[in-house]
């Protein structure tokens, strides 16, 4: 099935470079794959094989959105994934690009393991891909990872030429769902106190500024 996939096999490309971003959340994955092409590459065959791509996730009924745009002289082809946990461990680009793939995901974490050569650097005997970047972004807690950068939530790895020997690993901590829901009913309790607080005190300012109008009117009756 690897073949037929448009980020693994391109040829007569001259210049190309892909990113792909990987959101998770408890239980959501969506992924983002972006093929960058200069000028040089074979239309016919590149459509050929979004054709053929596009017919696999049909199949298997995988939730995608298929683009692409021309910058200058770059054109730009992008997956937009919307995964469930079987699928990301079949499709994910991670997936792909990796002789040995581990994707566990329990009640508490969520792992990625990788086998150390990164795969996807080789369209075919002929051409290679300038670099790929693959971006993990999440804002569940990460208890490890081996990333070559981390910015925030996201957690990057970057391959090219000279730098394919480099598994992925990370480990992410799924937040507790009935923590969140007790933080999110004291969240609303809090909000709730505090809307009775200010209804408390416009009506003892209210009382306030009546009292007092009503002694400005007796003072000035005497």
């Amino acid at each position: 099935m690897r073949k037929y996939l448009l980020f693994v096999l391109i040829i007569f490309i001259t210049g190309c470079s892909i990113n792909c971003d990987i959101n998770i959340k408890n239980d959501s994955f969506t992924e983002n794959d972006s093929l960058t092409i200069q000028t040089g590459l074979n239309t016919d065959y590149i459509n050929e094989h979004v054709s053929n791509s596009n017919r696999i996730y049909d199949n298997y009924k995988v939730d995608y959105k298929y683009s692409t745009e021309q910058k200058g002289l770059d054109s730009i082809h992008s997956y937009n994934f919307k995964f469930n946990f079987a699928q990301f461990k079949k499709f994910s680009y991670i997936n792909r690009c990796f002789e040995k793939v581990e994707i566990d995901n329990d009640d508490d974490y969520i792992s990625i393991k990788t086998s150390d050569r990164f795969q996807c650097i080789y369209m075919d005997e002929f051409i290679t891909v300038d670099e790929v970047k693959v971006n993990i972004i999440t804002d569940l807690k990460v208890v490890s990872n081996n990333a070559d950068v981390v910015d925030g939530n996201k957690y990057s790895w970057t391959y090219d030429l000279d730098n394919i020997d480099k598994p992925i690993n990370i480990k992410i901590k799924k937040s507790n769902k009935l923590i969140n829901s007790t933080l999110n009913f004291i969240e609303d309790q809090k909000l709730i106190y505090v809307i009775i607080v200010i209804i408390v005190l416009i009506i003892f300012g209210f009382i306030i500024f009546k009292f007092i109008r009503n002694k400005n009117e007796k003072n000035n009756e005497i």
